[in-house]
């Protein structure tokens, strides 16, 4: 067998490696968590997410630790990506 053609492993390896990619640019992108809603959610949006009680959700936004957006005025809202990041850091 000359050097310069590929054996039988390497073109397995090639098919592959083709297959791979084929697959990787077919494959949709993962849907963004919670895309239906606006960037900037308010307590009602929270609400409709978590399946919280009103007063459940009130009482978190209140915490101290809790990424308000406008800093505890009325009414409560947060930005969509820090209430997700709240989320994976505080809810195992």
């Amino acid at each position: 067998m000359a050097q310069n053609q590929p054996g039988i492993y390497e073109n397995r390896v090639m098919e592959l490696l083709g297959s791979l990619a084929e697959m990787l640019l077919k494959k949709e992108q993962p849907k963004e968590p919670f895309a239906e809603y606006p960037d900037l959610l308010y307590a009602e949006d929270v609400i409709n997410i978590t399946r919280w009680s009103s007063s459940h959700t009130y009482s978190v936004m209140k915490r101290p630790n809790f990424p308000l957006a406008n800093g505890g005025e009325k009414p409560y809202c947060v930005f969509k990506r820090d209430f997700i990041r709240w989320l994976e850091r505080e809810v195992p």
